[in-house]
């Protein structure tokens, strides 16, 4: 379930094209109010959301870990 807290990295995530970036926004505003690590593969949300000062794993990271956790 999303949360919003301010609304404010939702609306710079998915700024130029809203209807195409909304979910990636609801998905990094999410992980910044609950204090979670973002992961993703897409290039674009992890430059935006580290700008925004979100922790944020790439696939290779996520998957080392997972590996760890699995020893």
């Amino acid at each position: 379930m999303a949360r919003l807290g301010t609304g404010q990295i939702l609306e710079q995530i998915r700024r130029p094209n809203w209807s195409k970036y909304t979910n990636d926004g609801l998905i990094a505003s999410t992980a910044q109010l609950e204090g979670l690590i973002l992961v993703t593969k897409e290039r674009r949300l992890q430059n935006q959301a580290r700008a925004l000062g979100i922790d944020v794993w790439g696939w290779p990271k996520f998957s080392q870990h997972l590996l760890t956790l699995a020893a």
